[in-house]
């Protein structure tokens, strides 16, 4: 039976589309979606009780913290550009937004941590070790947040699948912020009773490793097909 020419490229472009911009998996769809669960579990804890943890647990002044929160907010306009510059500019067999679902993992659950850790230093010692630490969280945010809003372009073309895949993503988040939220005054009198300080490290300490998890599944489960052409600028 002979084919032509015609046919063979019309099924050839056809499956090329399968392949970049199919039907995802539902492993695949839930393991995109647990990418942001992870950074809001951590998020959302960290607004609800890291000014609570600087002010009355660590006995930082109000004005000390105000002034940082306000430095990061600053830098925040900073960090996500330049993030997305870097992501544009990455390659690796994994592709540009994927692996920092890996490489955030780290940074983003270690700071978690020495941010809701007591250092004892001395009065001045203790405030660089809160901005020094709250600022290397946030840009961690960064360098997860940008490549997960990235993603769903990059795993697929068709519309409906990247509107599923948003649906499920803000259901999984919306979990995360209930459990961020709802567990962490619990946990932290579970831990640590009447020494603040140690209930909410370890508090911490349980968020971290829970985003840590989220992002490894994460990134197993998800991958890049479609790839996103820098826009070119016209005089």
């Amino acid at each position: 039976m002979l084919v032509s020419d015609k046919t063979v490229r019309f099924h050839a472009a056809e499956n090329q589309k399968s392949a970049s911009g199919g039907r995802l998996s539902w492993t695949e769809r839930i393991g995109y979606g647990l990418g942001d669960m992870s950074y809001n579990i951590i998020f959302q804890f960290v607004n609800a009780y890291l000014l609570f943890y600087y002010t009355d647990v660590d006995g930082i002044s109000p004005a000390i913290i105000g002034t940082l929160f306000l430095v990061v907010r600053v830098l925040d306009a900073v960090f996500d550009p330049v993030m997305g510059v870097i992501m544009d500019k990455t390659k690796s067999r994994w592709g540009k937004a994927r692996p920092y679902l890996l490489w955030a993992a780290v940074p983003l659950a270690l700071f978690t941590f020495l941010c809701f850790t007591t250092p004892h230093f001395s009065v001045a010692g203790n405030r660089i070790y809160a901005y020094v630490t709250y600022i290397l969280l946030e840009m961690s945010f960064s360098m997860q947040t940008i490549p997960v809003n990235s993603l769903t372009a990059r795993m697929t073309d068709n519309l409906q699948e990247r509107t599923l895949l948003t649906t499920i993503r803000m259901i999984l988040v919306y979990i995360g912020i209930l459990l961020s939220i709802s567990c962490a005054t619990p946990l932290a009198q579970y831990f640590g009773g009447d020494d603040q300080a140690k209930g909410f490290q370890l508090t911490a300490l349980v968020y971290a490793a829970a985003s840590f998890a989220l992002n490894l599944i994460s990134f197993l489960t998800v991958r890049e097909r479609v790839a996103i052409k820098p826009e070119k600028n016209t005089v």
